[in-house]
């Protein structure tokens, strides 16, 4: 983790481990969860009233790409947590210990316009993953948001829609006019894990 920045990745975590390689990138996933989450509660402790940005969406939606053009900037001063945070329980874990430490919380769902666009991206990556993740995160991360958006008030959800255009990832925020309008929004973005695997094999 870089301390200026301070982007906690649970993905670059995994290639400190010895014997990491990018076909065995599964079999690393828990203990860089943990650590990443330890590193978490670190940087916590260090900082006060500071942006926490969690990131939200499944397996090669573009999280990465997003901090690279928009989080990454020498004046932040908060952390930004790069994960598909796609368990509510994690999630509410997550959140109740940001609200302890006294920073802000704000969530960046990244919501891809295609998934079989994005299921490709998935396997043409170096990092090998098992496809059932792919079913899980996107589905579960979707639960996620609207569990955020519904259930936790104090916290700032953000979601972003993602096209390619010429080679190019593009994010355009979606602007809801009210919480009720967002939650409306995400609840008819939901999908399951058996329709992700539907879609993708048509």
């Amino acid at each position: 983790m870089s301390e200026a920045l301070k982007v906690i990745s649970i993905d670059e975590i995994k290639k400190a481990f010895p014997g990491y390689s990018p076909k065995k990138a599964d079999q690393f996933h828990s203990e860089s969860a943990k650590l990443a989450n330890k590193l978490l509660g670190l940087q916590l402790k260090k900082i006060k009233g500071k942006q926490i940005v969690l990131m939200c969406g499944g397996s090669a939606s573009g999280k990465s790409e997003f901090i690279e053009k928009f989080l990454i900037s020498e004046k932040f001063e908060g952390v930004i947590f790069d994960s598909t945070l796609s368990n509510v329980s994690g999630t509410e874990i997550k959140i109740q210990r940001i609200k302890k430490s006294g920073n802000l919380i704000t969530v960046c769902f990244i919501l891809p316009d295609n998934l079989k666009r994005c299921f490709a991206a998935f396997n043409k990556r170096d990092r090998k993953i098992p496809e059932e993740r792919f079913y899980e995160t996107h589905s579960g991360a979707r639960k996620v948001a609207l569990w955020i958006a519904k259930e936790c008030d104090e916290v700032e959800i953000l979601v972003y829609q993602n096209f390619y255009r010429t080679n190019d990832i593009i994010f355009e925020e979606k602007i809801f006019k009210s919480r009720k309008e967002k939650i409306s929004f995400l609840e008819k973005v939901q999908v399951s894990e058996k329709e992700i695997k539907e879609l993708i094999t048509k």
